[in-house]
């Protein structure tokens, strides 16, 4: 009956220690994708609230977008004339942050987000949505995604996107020399922080696993 009672007891701890080694390879697994869910749902939100916010406004102003005033609003003053109406925030308030490694960039302001989200207002219809709040690790490609309003630079006209769209994400412009916008091309720009956005959006907002950012 002893015997019996250890050899039980052996498979019992054996059976644990897989279990743990099991939890230890799928848990971090299950957290990333996770995450990666959670990332690219408010990507296509903030989209989705962005263009809404750009098509009421069009029609309460009377005009397209495209010609709204990009030269002389500060950034502040765009958002209030035209956008602040339409999207649901706590605050707005002057901030510095840190985007890339070794260097700071500077944005005048950012509307806080009733969802813990904040846009920093890089220049009048050119934002950088931020899906963690003051977060880390506040880096392009991670935490933070551009997205632009068509009609903050003239090449915009030059993009190959629908009539129908008013927001884009930050954009690789394909019509430059030497610009690889492919996939492929767009998975080594976001390897160095830029195009990510557009290569989320191309993916139909999804982190696929050749994403090269870990989130």
């Amino acid at each position: 009956m002893k015997n019996i009672k250890s050899f039980t007891l052996a498979e019992v701890l054996i059976t644990l220690v897989v279990i743990g080694i099991i939890a230890s390879i799928t848990v971090p697994m299950v957290m990333a994708n996770h995450k990666k869910t959670e990332t690219a749902s408010k990507l296509k939100k903030f989209y989705s609230t962005l263009t809404n916010a750009v098509k009421l406004s069009e029609i309460d102003q009377g005009i397209s977008s495209r010609e709204w005033d990009y030269n002389n609003l500060s950034n502040v003053e765009f958002f209030e004339k035209y956008l602040a109406k339409y999207i649901s925030y706590e605050k707005l308030g002057e901030v510095e942050y840190r985007v890339i490694e070794g260097s700071t960039y500077y944005a005048d302001h950012a509307a806080y987000l009733n969802d813990g989200t904040i846009i920093y207002f890089d220049m009048p219809g050119l934002y950088t949505y931020d899906v963690n709040g003051e977060k880390g690790p506040n880096e392009y490609g991670r935490d933070m995604f551009g997205f632009e309003l068509l009609g903050t630079y003239s090449d915009l006209v030059h993009y190959d996107v629908s009539n129908k769209d008013v927001v884009v994400p930050e954009m690789c412009p394909d019509k430059a020399e030497n610009e690889d916008c492919s996939r492929s091309g767009l998975i080594n720009w976001c390897k160095m922080g830029n195009y990510c956005t557009q290569l989320v959006q191309t993916d139909g907002w999804e982190f696929k696993d050749d994403y090269p950012k870990k989130l």
